[in-house]
């Protein structure tokens, strides 16, 4: 008895053809182009995971200086550009490469537009508390 043949959803005509198919028989779509829901790549993980940590650490300077008399603004200047601007870099970096690559992993978009806000939103707090370009 012959084994049946596994089948899936054309994402471009919605034939079903078989799951093995790099091209769909019937409307020539690469079906390697696409991925299955629920699939993610590392890349697209570690750039939403390095955006969310990128979003917490903006805030440290300004709890450290609430509670403590230690820090002032060159300290949060130090502490984003040490920590901060170079994880929100690789976060970017990671965001392309998973979204941009062949997943198209939404959490690769999700870190990519969450490190880019982080990045815009550090640049005008400098730029408008003096910390930059005075």
């Amino acid at each position: 008895m012959a084994e049946e043949m596994r089948k899936t959803i054309c994402p471009n005509c919605q034939k079903e053809i078989p799951s093995d198919s790099r091209l769909c028989p019937y409307c020539g779509i690469r079906i390697a182009a696409f991925t299955a829901p629920g699939k993610h790549s590392g890349m697209g993980i570690a750039s939403f995971v390095l955006g969310i940590l990128a979003a917490a650490f903006w805030w440290i300077p300004f709890i450290i200086r609430s509670f403590t008399n230690y820090g002032d603004e060159r300290f949060a200047f130090l502490w984003w550009m040490v920590l901060l601007f170079p994880m929100a870099v690789l976060s970017i970096t990671f965001g392309s490469l998973g979204y941009f690559g062949k997943m198209r992993d939404t959490f690769g978009l999700a870190g990519l537009i969450l490190s880019c806000a982080i990045l815009v939103i550090s640049l005008v707090f400098m730029i408008l508390t003096g910390m930059i370009l005075q």
